[in-house]
């Protein structure tokens, strides 16, 4: 687990931890939108996608595992994410995550997990942010 703070500076030891964590033969699990999905237009779905994922893929030659997680947190918390988005300089909305999880307590989910796709997918044909676009893609048709 490599703690990532939303709210204000990253330690000083934060890119040792995420190299340590790549350099390592352990599971890793990233959202690599940084934050929670977003209701725009009726349509919950994650903002752009950072491209980290894919140039540590690369770089350490680890193949990556698409996961899609379903579910969907209440009006309240897209409503709020949203006008934070838009109004605020920090996002409001995570300070209510707990209450979003307090909510779905004895509920399902689906999780989908996809093939894996081999680090060498990622050749010189996109930028690793379009790969990482094309990644959300296939989570996405998951």
């Amino acid at each position: 687990c490599i703690p990532i703070n939303k709210t204000g500076k990253q330690s000083r030891n934060f890119p040792a931890m995420v190299e340590t964590g790549f350099k390592s033969d352990n599971h890793m699990l990233m959202f690599p939108a940084g934050i929670c999905s977003r209701r725009r237009d009726g349509v919950i779905r994650d903002v752009e996608w950072k491209k980290t994922f894919v140039v540590k893929s690369v770089e350490y030659q680890r193949d990556i595992v698409p996961i899609h997680f379903g579910g969907q947190n209440s009006d309240f918390f897209y409503k709020l994410a949203n006008f934070s988005d838009k109004h605020l300089k920090f996002n409001l909305a995570m300070l209510f995550l707990v209450d979003e999880m307090y909510k779905n307590v004895h509920k399902t989910f689906r999780i989908a997990i996809g093939k894996p796709i081999p680090w060498q997918t990622f050749d010189k044909s996109k930028t690793a942010a379009q790969w990482a676009q094309w990644v959300k893609e296939r989570v996405y048709e998951l």
